[in-house]
């Protein structure tokens, strides 16, 4: 009962004459000119489609609307860009097998890609994947990095790729995934891993009395603001004195951004059975 009282409000409110509510839901109405129609006074709103087509509008009351497309003074529709039967064929299959994607060539020749394509389509000319645009990956060296012990995040940016894409073109070359996780023995419910990791920090920093003990020559800018695991927490690192050091913000970065120098000097550590091992 109190449902329908409310809606039976909502529809007086909305019902009544001359109320602001109901002339905010009129609905705008646009209407093409007819042909001879003249056009109305004022300078209109032009409005492109994706054909490159413009129509010209113009508002002659409250929410009315009327539009007409331009035309050439020979009577045809007006149009930026030309069609697909006024496009070169022989120039867009050049273009295409060249190694442009549909949208480069269209971008050449000044239309849209589905006219691209639907030109390729009747030449018979196959149409290539997206996968097909990919640059190519060295799998045998991410291979050999992964099975080292290297993160996925560190490996893909050793290749240049992306995680996602590396995580396929590894399972697709045979190779297990490790699990990725926190470290087994899980800390009580009242000691969790971001609070450990607090509570050690400043011993970190303390440790090494407030400065950057990684002092990477170039890079450094001296006083240690971070806190870096060399074993990550994916990959099974704890919250070990001997798992971090103090860093300075600009070694931290540099340290992430070139694995594979970072696992040469120490700065990462590889995942293995027990990382104790490497200290």
């Amino acid at each position: 009962m109190k449902r329908s009282g409310v809606l039976s409000d909502r529809r007086s409110k909305v019902a009544g004459d001359g109320t602001d509510e109901a002339a905010r839901l009129k609905r705008s109405s646009i209407r093409s000119l007819r042909p001879g129609e003249p056009d109305p006074e004022g300078e209109p709103r032009l409005y492109k489609n994706a054909g490159g087509y413009t129509r010209a509008r113009w508002k002659v009351g409250t929410a009315e609307y009327v539009e007409r497309y331009l035309r050439e003074p020979d009577g045809t529709l007006s149009r930026d860009r030309p069609g697909a039967r006024t496009l070169d064929p022989e120039r867009v299959v050049n273009l295409y097998q060249s190694g442009l994607s549909t949208t480069s060539v269209a971008r050449e020749v000044g239309c849209t890609p589905g006219a691209v394509s639907r030109l390729l389509a009747r030449r018979g000319v196959p149409i290539r994947a997206k996968a097909d645009y990919l640059p190519p990956v060295d799998i045998e060296k991410a291979r050999e990095l992964y099975l080292g012990g290297m993160g996925v995040e560190d490996v893909a940016r050793a290749v240049d790729v992306t995680p996602q894409r590396l995580l396929k073109l590894l399972r697709q070359a045979g190779v297990t995934i490790r699990r990725q996780g926190r470290p087994k023995g899980k800390p009580s419910k009242a000691a969790t891993y971001q609070t450990e990791f607090l509570h050690q920090r400043p011993a970190v920093i303390a440790r090494a009395d407030g400065a950057c003990e990684a002092r990477i020559d170039g890079i450094c800018s001296g006083p240690a603001t971070h806190v870096h695991h060399r074993l990550t927490r994916g990959q099974g690192g704890d919250n070990s004195m001997e798992n971090l050091c103090a860093l300075c913000f600009q070694c931290h970065r540099y340290i992430h951004n070139h694995p594979e120098w970072s696992y040469a000097n120490g700065w990462l550590r590889p995942m293995v059975a027990s990382h104790h091992a490497l200290r």
